[in-house]
């Protein structure tokens, strides 16, 4: 006859194997606010990284805001996005009239995908390293 006690530790160990990555450290899924490297330069950003494998990005220079929805797989300590939609949120009243062709330009970002490695500096801390310099995220807490 099998214990009670091996009976229960069955599920539990197959439920540490499929989601195992939870116990494993911290997370990228979450509110954060750090940088991003747009043509060669760092813009302030805050993002939101989705358990469902979306991220959410707003980014703001020269008053305009724009948003960037991408999907996400992390693998290891990779991450890869693939942009879905950018949009237009903020537009200074002096460039409302331009909007619809800064949106036509962004929509040529649909479908780009990039690749990143990250290291966490703690729990709230995280570094992104692309093909320029490292920008650091802060979770938003």
């Amino acid at each position: 006859m099998i214990p009670r006690a091996a009976l229960f530790a069955v599920p539990v160990t197959v439920l540490f194997a499929l989601y195992g990555c939870a116990a494993a450290g911290p997370s990228l899924v979450g509110k954060w606010t750090g940088q991003v490297e747009v043509g060669g330069s760092k813009v302030p950003a805050d993002i939101e990284v989705k358990a469902d494998q979306t991220m959410t990005m707003e980014i703001e220079t020269g008053g305009v805001r724009l948003q960037m929805i991408s999907d996400c797989t992390i693998k290891g300590d990779k991450i890869t996005m693939k942009v879905k939609d950018m949009k237009v949120v903020k537009l200074p009243k002096e460039q409302e009239d331009k909007k619809e062709l800064i949106e036509a330009q962004l929509s040529k970002a649909k479908g780009e995908e990039t690749t990143n490695a990250f290291k966490f500096e703690g729990e709230d801390k995280v570094t992104l390293i692309s093909t320029g310099a490292p920008v650091t995220w802060t979770r938003v807490k």
